[in-house]
This record gives structure tokens, C-alpha cells and sequence, in this order.
């Protein structure tokens, strides 16, 4: 485990693709499914704060995530991801986490991040297994800094998917947080925000978790078709 360096450990997974550390891990959506029913997923409301939900310097959760995958060989459970994190990040936590409410904060967004994750990675093999698109791909640094969530390949076209629930805190935050678009995707970019009161709902041993499923394939479809046509007009 690579501890107080984040920059070592985001060194470690920028470069791979996700063909290098998720798909070895043979998983299918069923897996995924079947490990979400298992898990006691805390969801309820958390406490926020402005500096923890939105500063630059804090370690990026999902680099943790995907390098726990790459380090473990398997999906971390929630409380295992929060573990992680903080052990990973103890000098860091101890100097800009000082208070009491500013801890709270942090677990609040650890606790939120991690369903996103997991709905993330469920997403990418719901695509893949969809058999509608050549490639489809994971990049750690392009999700940061690229404004893609995940690549897929249609008809000899990248298309970078932008993930998040449509909601007014992820609108908020979607647009304020830095550096969202600071590398270019060379891709034709595509927003499929989520409306979790119509998602697959996954039935945990504590919460319900809100997935992607087929219908945002069909979804990515359609709006891959739209770009099409527009493209086709103007040329």
C-alpha cells in the first residue's frame, strides 16, 4: 500500500488502461450486481462542507478506488474504500482536516463517492457487454482532467460518456469542480446524467444503490445517432 504519496499512487494508474487492471479481473455485471446485494451500503444524508466538496488539494477519491482494484484484485466494499483512503492519506488528513466537522465532511464524501464509483464500473460492463461498441475503455487521467467518465467506440468514432446524476448538487458541482476539462478528450463528448427515481434500483443489505442500465446503452445510442445527423447536415 503506498501511503502519504498520492502522487506516486495516481503515477501508478494514469498511464494503464482499464483493459491492464479492471478487466483482468474477469467480473460481469451479474458479479457486480450479486457483490452490491451483499454489501451494507450507508447512503443516508451526510454532512457537506464547501472546502472538503470542491478543493482542489484534496486526494482524489477515485484515483484510491481504481488503485485499490489495481493493488487488491477486487471491488472494495464501502467501508474498506473509506479505510483505505484515509490510511493512505494520514499526514494530509491530520494537517487539512483539522476539526471535527471538517472530518465529518470528508467521511460524508467518501460515503457519497463510493456509490458512484460502483455505479461507474457496473456502467462500463453494462456497455461492454452490450456487444453495440467495439471498444470500451476506463482512463484514470482522462476521467480527471478529460471530462470522461468512460470511452466507447462506435463505428470507428470515440465517444467520451460524462456520468453523474442529475441532480441540482451535481450540476452545481459538475461546473465548479477545477480542472474539469484541462486536457482535451479527442473524443465527441456526450453528458448522460442519470435520474436516479428512474434507475435500476440494487437492493443492499442497508440501502437501495441506483445503477446504469440498458436503457442508458440505448440512450448512448441515440444520442451517438443525434451527433451523427449533425454532422451529416453540416458537411
Amino acid at each position: 500500500m503506498i501511503k502519504d504519496n498520492y502522487q506516486k499512487m495516481y503515477d501508478t494508474i494514469e498511464k494503464l488502461s482499464s483493459w491492464q487492471y479492471i478487466d483482468t479481473l474477469k467480473l460481469t455485471v451479474r458479479d457486480i450486481e450479486r457483490f452490491c446485494q451483499n454489501l451494507e451500503l450507508d447512503v443516508e444524508r451526510k454532512a457537506s462542507n464547501e472546502k472538503i466538496e470542491i478543493q482542489s488539494q484534496i486526494p482524489i477519491m477515485a484515483t484510491h478506488f481504481y488503485y485499490y482494484l489495481y493493488e487488491y484484485k477486487h471491488i472494495p466494499t464501502q467501508k474498506e474504500f473509506i479505510s483505505f483512503y484515509i490510511r493512505a492519506n494520514e499526514k494530509w488528513i491530520r494537517k487539512n482536516v483539522p476539526t471535527n466537522e471538517l472530518k465529518t465532511a470528508l467521511l460524508g464524501r467518501l460515503s457519497r463517492t463510493y456509490p458512484s464509483l460502483l455505479r461507474d464500473i457496473h456502467f462500463y460492463h453494462v456497455l461492454k457487454e452490450s456487444g453495440e461498441f467495439t471498444n470500451v475503455l476506463y482512463n484514470l487521467r482522462y476521467d480527471l482532467f478529460g471530462k470522461v467518465d468512460i470511452f466507447v467506440q462506435r463505428q470507428g468514432i470515440a465517444y467520451g460518456l460524462q456520468l453523474r446524476t442529475k441532480t441540482a448538487n451535481s450540476n452545481k458541482y459538475y461546473i465548479k469542480k477545477p480542472n474539469r476539462n484541462a486536457i482535451p478528450a479527442k473524443s465527441v463528448l456526450l453528458d448522460l446524467p442519470i435520474d436516479l427515481s428512474q434507475a435500476k434500483s440494487i437492493k443492499t443489505k442497508k440501502n437501495w444503490l441506483k445503477l446504469y442500465d440498458v436503457r442508458k446503452v440505448q440512450e448512448t445510442i441515440a444520442l451517438i445517432q443525434q451527433h451523427q445527423k449533425k454532422v451529416m447536415s453540416v458537411s
